[in-house]
C-alpha cells in the first residue's frame, strides 16, 4: 500500500487521495530581539568613551585621537565625485550612474560608491593606484551631464560645496600650429 503523504492540496493530483497524518512540529526557539546597545556591547565598552559635553548650544565630543587617525589612513583610497547636469536634465540614479561607471572602469579593481546627496558621491578603491588611474581622468561625459571626480578631502559636506569648476568646450577656428600648447591656449582660453 503506498502511503504517501501530501500535505499541501495544491500540489495533489486530484485523482489521488491524500493520506492526513498529524504532524509534529519542532519547537523552534523564539529569537530573542535584540537592542543595538546589547549587539555592540559585546564589541565596545561604553563606560570607557568619552562623555559628551555642552558648550552653549551645542554638543562637544572629544574623538579619540587614533581611531580619527585610522579613519584617515582607510580614505586614502578614496574620492570624491559629482554629476554636473545641465538645467532640465532628468537626475541620473544610482544603479545607472554605477553601470555607466564600471562601464568606463573596467580596468579598474574592486571599487564601491557612496550617495552623498545633492549629487556627490564618495568611492573607495582597494588599490591606490586604481584610485589614481582614475583621478588622473577626471571627468567624463556621461550623456546625459558629466561626472567630474577630484581627490578626498577631510570634512567633506556637500551642503557647503560651490561650483568652482566648469567644464566647457570651445572651439578655436583658424588657430595657427604654432599656437598648439597647453600654456597658449589655456592664455586663450582664461581671457
Amino acid at each position: 500500500m503506498n502511503n504517501t503523504i501530501i500535505p499541501w492540496n495544491f500540489l495533489m493530483d486530484s485523482s489521488t487521495p491524500s493520506i492526513l497524518t498529524p504532524t509534529h512540529s519542532i519547537p523552534t526557539p523564539i529569537a530573542q530581539q535584540k537592542s543595538f546597545a546589547d549587539v555592540i556591547k559585546v564589541s565596545c565598552d561604553v563606560s570607557q568613551l568619552p562623555q559628551p559635553r555642552i558648550n552653549g548650544n551645542t554638543i562637544a565630543v572629544k574623538i579619540p585621537e587614533e581611531e580619527y587617525q585610522a579613519g584617515l589612513l582607510r580614505c586614502k583610497t578614496h574620492l570624491h565625485g559629482r554629476v554636473i547636469l545641465s538645467k532640465g536634465d532628468a537626475p541620473v540614479k544610482f544603479l545607472d550612474l554605477k553601470g555607466k561607471l564600471s562601464a568606463r572602469w573596467n580596468k579598474v579593481g574592486k571599487w564601491t560608491m557612496i550617495s552623498l546627496g545633492r549629487g556627490f558621491y564618495e568611492f573607495s578603491f582597494s588599490y591606490i593606484e586604481d584610485m589614481r588611474r582614475v583621478c588622473a581622468l577626471g571627468s567624463w561625459n556621461l550623456n546625459p551631464g558629466f561626472f567630474r571626480v577630484f581627490p578626498w578631502t577631510p570634512d567633506f559636506n556637500p551642503t557647503l560645496q560651490r561650483m568652482a569648476n566648469v567644464q566647457c568646450w570651445v572651439k578655436l577656428v583658424g588657430l595657427p600650429q604654432e599656437y598648439w600648447s597647453p600654456k597658449i591656449i589655456f592664455s586663450i582660453v582664461g581671457v
